[in-house]
């Protein structure tokens, strides 16, 4: 049996990246992939027995490819990374989620899946049907997506109420 201690475990930070971030070779320089800081998950600091930690991607949106990997910080503050863990998102149906928050001001975040590559058309409208906003109009990749609407898009500054359409 393999006992596992920790010792001046802090915790965790989960960061991801998209594979849209991946490096690229160019004139053979390599770049560095892009991450983004998700979460945290607190560590145990010190202990003789092995602790389970998990973490939930509520909000895996960009794409149909995602690659995590983990910060572990001690408490003195040195950190190592884990390996990297590459994650296929895919979707089965197209949904078109609440946006949130809801209500909203000044931004709100719309969320969509889309099962297979498809044009995607995601446009604001205001109660009289008047078109007042196109946030997505391309072509997309499977996958997860979120896109910001921001009241701040608008002419006019008045209070209002919006419909979203896919």
């Amino acid at each position: 049996m393999d006992n596992k201690t920790e010792l001046s475990n802090y915790g965790f930070e989960v960061e991801r990246s998209q594979t849209s971030d991946l490096p690229t070779e160019q004139a053979g320089v390599k770049s560095e992939m892009k991450w983004n800081k998700i979460g945290f998950v607190k560590g145990n600091d010190n202990s003789n027995s092995p602790k389970d930690y998990s973490f939930t991607d509520i909000n895996p949106a960009g794409g149909d490819k995602l690659v995590y990997r983990l910060k572990q910080i001690d408490t003195d503050g040195k950190f190592e990374y884990s390996k990297k863990v590459e994650v296929i998102v895919n979707p089965n149906e197209y949904k078109l989620n609440q946006n949130y928050p809801n209500p909203f001001n000044p931004e709100t975040n719309i969320r969509f899946e889309i099962p297979k590559a498809s044009f995607v058309n995601l446009s604001i409208y205001d109660m009289l049907g008047q078109k007042v906003a196109t946030l997505v109009e391309e072509n997309l990749a499977g996958g997860v997506y979120e896109k910001s609407f921001s009241s701040g898009m608008l002419n006019e500054q008045s209070s209002s109420v919006f419909i979203f359409t896919d």
